[in-house]
């Protein structure tokens, strides 16, 4: 069974970025990203991009051939990390709440 992947930015003692999967597939050679999160005050350094880039080494390092993840359409910050990271867009996805009546 595999583990997830997940990996952090410290600075002085503190987790201020972090990055991992939603799940990690051996048989289907499939990670989904996700999890990625900077603390307000260290935003625009660079350090999602790190952790992220991390995540993304070790599943390229253990031979999952599939990497995926999935971000709101309006999250343009979220959307430059990862298009650094030579993600494409493949599909967009609309979220929402349904109310029973």
């Amino acid at each position: 069974m595999t583990q997830g992947v997940f990996y952090g930015v410290e600075q002085a003692g503190q987790l201020i970025s972090v990055a991992g999967t939603h799940l990690v597939s051996d048989a289907y050679s499939v990670g989904a990203v996700g999890n990625v999160m900077t603390h307000p005050d260290h935003r625009g350094h660079g350090y999602a991009t790190l952790a992220t880039r991390a995540v993304c080494a070790e599943l390229i390092q253990r031979g999952i051939k599939t990497i995926v993840l999935n971000v709101r359409q309006d999250n343009a910050p979220a959307i430059r990390v990862y298009e650094k990271l030579r993600f494409v867009r493949y599909c967009p996805f609309y979220e929402g709440v349904i109310e029973r009546r």
